[in-house]
Parts: C-alpha cells; structure tokens; sequence
C-alpha cells in the first residue's frame, strides 16, 4: 500500500484488509514521505500490518519498495485512498489457484469521497489472450490486481515514467504470454475525486500513448506478431480519436497539447497539421467551428467561472 497525504481515508483502507475472510500474510504500508499524520496512523496497526517510510519518491517507487519486501507468492495493491470489500482477497486468491494464471483482476466500483458507490465500474471482461485490446485501452484497475510476486519481479515491477499510468505500463508487459484471469465480483472500492475531467482526461491520454510506444519498443515481437495495421488502429487512431473529442467539446488548451503531442509523432500525416492550426484560433471563432456552436461557448464560459473546476 503506498501512501502519500492519504489521512482522510488510510484508516478505511487499513480496515478493509483486517477484516478479509482470508487474511493477508502480511500487509506492507509504504509511506511516501506524507506530511500530515499518514505515516501515525499506519503505525498504530500490528501485524500482519508493516510500516515502512521513506522520502517522497512517488508511487512507482513505493510499490517497488514493498515489492522487495514482500514474503508471499501473490501480490496485491491498494492504494491508501481506496478499499476493498472482505471477500476480495479470497476470491482473487481462489481465480488464481484455479485459472492457473499470472494475475487476477476484478471489478472495482467507483465511489464518492464519502465512500459512496458511484454508477458506474472500471473494469470489464477481457478475453485470454487480452494484450490486443489492452493495447487500444486500460481496462484493469489495480485496485483488483492480484498478481504472482514472481511475475511482478521478472518483468521488473513499475516504471514510474509513466505516473499516474504505471500500472497500465505494468499490465501489458504481464500480458505478453501470460494469461490474465477475470474475477466477476466488484469487490474493490476505486475513490473518484470529481472537477478534475478535462485534466484527467488529457493526462490519461498522453501517459497511455507513451507508455504504449515505450511498451512496442521494449517488445518488437508484438509489433510483428500484430501487424502495422493493428497496431495504427490501437496507438495513433485512438490517441487521435481523444484529440478529436476535446476539440468537439469545445476543450481547446486541452486540444492544444494534445494536437502537438500528435504532430511530434505524426507529422507526415496530413490531419496531424490541421488540428495544431485549429486549436490556436481566437476563441470565438474556435467556438464557430464546433458542433455545438454557441453551446460551447456557454459550456468554456461556465468551466471558467465554476469553483472547483480546473480550466480547459
């Protein structure tokens, strides 16, 4: 469990690990150099629970250090601001034994700060052999992952190049030969901190592209064994398709970065020097170009000026 600053809620997130219905050989808390009372809290629980701190260094790192520590055959991760219901262990724990598979993964269900189920789950079925549509999208959530500890060290733990996308980075180099089971039960709690869209939006595509491209360079067998075609789909269409949506939505700075993240990459494509052009208009005539027209510039007005909204 790496932990930075997570006060509010690490106590919830301790909780839910004492009181699995498989209780856990050890849980390992890694504090990232917190300045509020994170680290105390974490201290007051006995075994199986372990504290260790260090200076902030980021989550990846944190990961990796209790990774060295870790004493079990399988792992799992939370992060201290999520939770997880009392059968998620045991039943992770079950898939793995019986799927025989490198890791197990299950629905988490997003909820509020308060700790209230949202309408909606991040995870889904992916089929066996799920590296091809892992490509096109992120479709685990580490909330659920439980994945053999001698997986995890093979293929080297997490690169925090790519926070906050490290674990997708993670992912797909498990997914190259191994098979990753599905576990049905949403049993993991994913806390969702709401007026952050349009720049969790942005973030999330460009760590997702360059830890797609950095992944296709460590692993050239699976660029051949897909096919270019594949692979254009996958990578470019679908980092383009998300510079497309923030132009329709009338997101033009979040437009802007991503347009000359496309253009640095694809310059020879002729679409990659509309976009650049288009998202440096003056706003209103931007606007006219939309398909929502003068609603979208209602829409930018009210991002503006509501508290709590990032700007777009």
């Amino acid at each position: 469990m790496p932990c930075y600053n997570a006060e509010p809620y690490l106590r919830q997130a301790l909780d839910s690990v004492a009181v699995q219905t498989l209780p856990p050989l050890e849980c390992i808390v890694v504090d990232d150099g917190s300045t509020d009372a994170s680290a105390e809290i974490a201290a007051e629980y006995e075994p199986p629970f372990r504290l260790i701190r260090q200076a902030n260094r980021g989550r990846a790192v944190a990961n990796n250090r209790a990774l060295a520590e870790v004493r079990g055959e399988l792992v799992m991760f939370l992060d201290a601001d999520d939770f997880r219901l009392p059968e998620m262990i045991e039943a992770q724990v079950q898939t793995i034994v019986r799927t025989g598979a490198a890791m197990a993964y299950c629905p988490a269900i997003r909820c509020d700060q308060a700790g209230v189920d949202l309408p909606d789950q991040v995870a889904r079925p992916l089929p066996e052999n799920c590296l091809p549509e892992l490509l096109h999208a992120n479709r685990l959530n580490g909330c659920g992952a439980c994945v053999r500890t001698d997986v995890l060290r093979r293929v080297g733990g997490f690169d925090g190049r790519f926070w906050p996308g490290d674990d997708y980075h993670l992912w797909l180099r498990i997914a190259v030969d191994r098979r990753i089971a599905f576990q049905p039960r949403p049993l993991g709690r994913y806390r969702y901190y709401g007026g952050q869209a349009s720049a969790e939006r942005v973030r999330m595509a460009l760590v997702g592209l360059a830890a797609r491209l950095d992944f296709l360079r460590q692993h050239p067998q699976v660029r051949r064994e897909l096919g270019e075609a594949y692979i254009k789909e996958a990578v470019e269409e679908a980092f383009f398709r998300k510079l497309e949506q923030c132009c329709n939505a009338g997101l033009q700075r979040s437009a802007r970065r991503l347009a000359r993240t496309y253009l640095r990459h694809w310059p020879l494509r002729l679409r990659a020097w509309r976009y650049p052009a288009h998202c440096h208009l003056p706003w209103r005539l931007y606007a006219r170009t939309l398909p929502a027209g003068q609603e979208a510039v209602d829409a930018r007005q009210t991002l503006r000026t509501t508290p709590g909204q990032p700007s777009a």
